[in-house]
Parts: structure tokens; C-alpha cells; sequence
């Protein structure tokens, strides 16, 4: 799907061409949960899926990635639709193994690879399901504290995909304070890397 800089419809194109070509087009970004086991001493606290994208992706190939994500394919390609369609496809989960899936923020993002309108999803898998990577994008992962993961980032943690590092900095900024990154174009974050 493509979009003009108000993120309004304008066409569509396949995720290669959006690629190769850096057009705007939007794309969901899902930061997958699960319940952490609470001790006496701590609230519940969550932890969070770190995959190992696979060698073979054309963008970011062997980095570590701190969200679940993919493309809105078609003009009528909601965020929720495809959010849901990437946990699937991704991750093995059906609907029936998500407790919620949340839209958080929306945001504007530019690096080398892409030009993008994303939207932020908290999604809370049930404690009892098991991830599987059926589709290839994905080598391995593994579910880390949340805490971990901001010390991570905090420390400079270079792994990771930039746009994975730009969206669990925001959602865990968002948890915190409750601020949102910028909605407006001409603000977006642009990836210097």
C-alpha cells in the first residue's frame, strides 16, 4: 500500500517495490509479550519476543529485531489486519493463542531501507503458547524481560534493527509516561545509520 505523507491512500505497489524504490507506505510493528513470573518483591512484569531475522531477508539480514512486522499489502489492508496476518505467518499464533492485541501509537519513520507510516501493537500471547517460525523470516528468538531490553537499548545495544530499537524505545516511553512519538511528517524519526 502506498500513502502520501498525511498517511492517506494513494495505491498500491508489492513490498519489493516499496522497498527498492523507498516509497511511503505503511506498515505494522508488534511488540509480542508474554506474563513474567511475579515474585513477592516485583508487580507483574512482562516479557518481550527477540527474534534473530533470517539470512536471507533483503533488509537486516541476521539482526536481532525487537518486533514482530510486516507490510499493509492492499489498498483495503487495515494495520489490525495485518498485524494479525504477521503474528500468523511469523510466529505460528492463531487468534485464539492472543490474549490482546492493542494499537498503541502511530508514527512516522525514514531510514535507509524504508519510508513508512507504522503503527505501534502491544500484543499479550497466553502464557501457555509456544512460538513457532513457519515462514523462514525468522532463525530463532527468545523472550526477554522488558527491564533487560530497556537496559539493552539504553546501553546502545546495536543488534537490533533500527526501526525494532526506534519502536520498543517508544512503546516503553509510552508505558512510562504516556508520551507518544511525533504524528506529523515533517517530524518524523529519520535513521541516520
Amino acid at each position: 500500500m502506498l500513502v502520501n505523507e498525511r498517511n492517506e491512500v494513494i495505491g498500491s505497489a508489492t513490498r519489493r517495490e516499496t522497498v527498492s524504490t523507498r516509497a511511503l507506505g505503511r506498515g505494522a510493528f508488534g511488540v509480542v509479550l508474554k506474563r513474567a513470573p511475579a515474585t513477592r518483591d516485583e508487580d507483574e512484569t512482562f516479557t518481550a519476543l527477540v527474534t534473530r531475522r533470517s539470512a536471507t531477508k533483503d533488509v537486516w539480514p541476521n539482526a536481532l529485531d525487537a518486533t514482530t512486522s510486516g507490510v499493509c499489502q492492499r489498498d483495503d489492508a487495515s494495520y489490525e489486519m495485518t498485524m494479525r496476518r504477521e503474528v500468523e505467518e511469523e510466529l505460528g499464533i492463531g487468534a485464539d493463542d492472543v490474549e490482546s492485541l492493542t494499537r498503541v501509537f502511530t508514527f512516522p519513520y525514514e531510514d535507509r531501507y524504508m519510508r513508512v507510516w507504522g503503527a505501534c501493537f502491544e500484543i499479550i500471547l497466553r502464557d501457555d503458547v509456544e512460538v513457532s517460525y513457519v515462514d523462514g523470516e525468522v532463525q530463532t528468538g527468545a523472550f526477554e524481560r522488558l527491564d533487560d531490553l530497556a537496559v539493552s537499548l539504553r546501553d546502545g545495544r546495536e543488534e537490533f534493527t533500527p526501526i525494532g530499537k526506534y519502536v520498543l524505545r517508544s512503546y516503553l516511553e509510552h508505558k512510562s509516561t504516556g508520551a507518544t512519538p511525533p504524528s506529523e511528517w515533517n517530524d518524523r524519526h529519520v535513521e541516520r545509520q
